[in-house]
């Protein structure tokens, strides 16, 4: 499996680990146990491991991901903090345009080109001053 997906207690936050190459299909899948886990420990923050992941996503299914988070009724507070891998690769273009497609819809992700601004922005309170 091209995925994990695990709960940080320390942290308080969801943490989704993908590595090589990874389908639309197996993305969503994480993407739904992780929602499903934060759910469980009443969390609305995650940490999304891009940093090895190779692309077999079209563009087209990424722009649809934002309407899972409608159809799961995920809470608009949400954060999402995705690291990405190499900024000159292709993954790094489809994760800008998935941050964008995500923040036109209402959606707070953000994408890190490392794991401690990603996490950094994650323990910032929200503007409702909970953290």
């Amino acid at each position: 499996m091209p995925w994990d997906v695990e709960y940080d207690s320390e942290l308080n936050f969801v943490v989704c680990t993908f590595v090589g190459r990874v389908s639309a299909a197996e993305y969503i899948e994480a993407k739904t146990k992780a929602f499903h886990l934060a759910q469980e420990k009443g969390t609305n923050r995650y940490l999304v491991d891009d940093t090895d992941w190779e692309t077999a996503i079209s563009v087209t299914d990424m722009y649809e991901w934002p309407k899972l988070y409608e159809q799961w009724q995920a809470d608009r507070l949400s954060r999402v903090a995705v690291i990405m891998p190499n900024p000159d690769s292709p993954e790094a273009r489809d994760l800008d345009f998935y941050e964008t497609a995500s923040r036109n819809r209402g959606w707070n992700v953000s994408v890190f080109p490392t794991r401690d601004e990603a996490v950094a922005w994650l323990l910032e309170p929200d503007d409702a001053g909970d953290s």
